[in-house]
């Protein structure tokens, strides 16, 4: 019924005109904001996604979508999920410290109003979803060095068109966008409702492009012009088949709309939203087309708060699956965990390193099990600045 409701309310937010959301959606987002205050407390358990070990996390929320992304990320199918009572916010310290060794891992969701109330020093601080944003010429001079991105062109006939009527925006939206994002994140997906699409549809530098194959569409995306910067918003696949993007269908057509946008001297875009995963597969590929985080809103509405309470192998094991972007004092850190004794020399190091580096990062935690003092000497060596190597204890994230 909650659901249902909320859809509704989205549904009729997209469809009023643009000048009306200033004045509601601050009334919106601070009664979103004091519901925050009292949330209830989820136990999930079950096998750890990468080792089978048995994984025991507490998620103090309300929103469904991002438990879902988190359960889905963490663990293998099926967890046990025990809805339990609720909790208000300033008691979650004292539960965090009443849990250590019975759960591994706290998450919490906070605001800006109830931020306050977590304990400084203790655990991490994530965004929810961060916007990223890409230099296009830099971007596109990444993604043109690249061999495969010239060979798939080549290989499958990808052409580029730009469509102009409304009949291929429904197109775009019911037959690439929702399947696409559907398919992807599943439960908790975040959709754009249609009229949101229709309203910015050939005003304010919008535009809709299509990848092409044997002169059908099987590749789209929807960009506009949004606080002054072009903004993709809007990506799909056809019907959401995997066999065209096995193709590099996604990494073509941006091949193509950077190359449209560098030719038209654009020099700021934003990317669209991501994970602070950095074992997300978008994250993971926005990385490599050079992007970075936006820093005007880091936290956004919606930040999470992630304790670890009990040091067990699953816990362990999770964490080294997946670093994570976190802030501190407004600024952005990288948090990795791993076991020295597990890294055979540097090399395998500079590549763990190297995989989630970005431009713009103020800095990388890398918290070890074990001896910390060859990760030191690794560091000390490549003249790696702004890496820091702590040893980790779940004390040490609860002092």
């Amino acid at each position: 019924m909650k659901a249902s409701l909320n859809n509704f309310l989205k549904k009729i937010h997209f469809r009023l005109p643009l000048w009306l959301s200033y004045f509601y959606m601050p009334i919106v987002n601070f009664i979103r904001d004091l519901q925050t205050f009292y949330l209830h407390i989820y136990l999930i358990e079950g096998e750890e996604k990468e080792s089978g070990t048995i994984l025991k996390i507490a998620y103090v929320g309300e929103d469904p979508r991002i438990q879902n992304y988190w359960t889905m990320r963490l663990f293998r199918r099926n967890p046990v999920i025990t809805k339990k009572s609720r909790i208000v916010v300033w008691k979650i310290d004292r539960y965090c410290k009443h849990n250590i060794n019975k759960i591994d891992l706290i998450i919490v969701e906070i605001t800006r109003l109830t931020k306050p109330f977590v304990s400084s020093g203790k655990g991490f601080i994530l965004p929810r979803w961060f916007d990223t944003l890409i230099d296009v010429k830099d971007s596109f001079n990444a993604i043109n060095k690249r061999n495969d991105t010239h060979k798939q062109i080549k290989k499958f006939g990808f052409t580029f068109e730009e469509r102009f009527s409304y009949d291929d925006l429904k197109y775009f939206y019911e037959r690439m966008y929702k399947p696409y994002t559907l398919g992807r994140h599943r439960e908790s997906s975040v959709r754009i409702d249609y009229s949101y699409f229709l309203k910015r549809f050939r005003k304010n530098d919008s535009r809709l492009f299509f990848l092409m194959k044997d002169n059908e569409p099987v590749s789209g995306s929807f960009n506009e012009r949004r606080n002054g910067m072009i903004k993709f918003s809007g990506l799909g696949i056809l019907d959401g088949r995997r066999e065209i993007l096995s193709m590099g269908a996604i990494r073509a057509l941006y091949y193509f709309m950077l190359d449209h946008y560098n030719k038209k001297n654009i020099r700021l875009i934003n990317f669209g939203g991501t994970s602070p995963l950095l074992s997300d597969g978008l994250t993971l590929f926005k990385l490599s087309m050079h992007a970075i985080p936006s820093r005007k809103k880091l936290l956004g509405e919606k930040s999470l708060w992630l304790v670890p309470l009990n040091e067990t192998s699953a816990l362990k094991m999770a964490l080294k699956s997946n670093p994570f972007i976190h802030i501190v004092q407004n600024k952005i850190y990288r948090a990795m965990f791993l076991d020295s004794s597990e890294i055979n020399n540097k090399h395998e190091f500079l590549k763990l390193i190297k995989r989630t580096w970005f431009k713009k990062l103020d800095g990388t935690n890398v918290y070890c099990w074990n001896d910390t003092q060859k990760i030191s000497q690794w560091i000390s060596d490549e003249q790696l600045s702004n890496h820091e190597v702590v040893e980790f204890e779940v004390d040490s994230s609860l002092v």
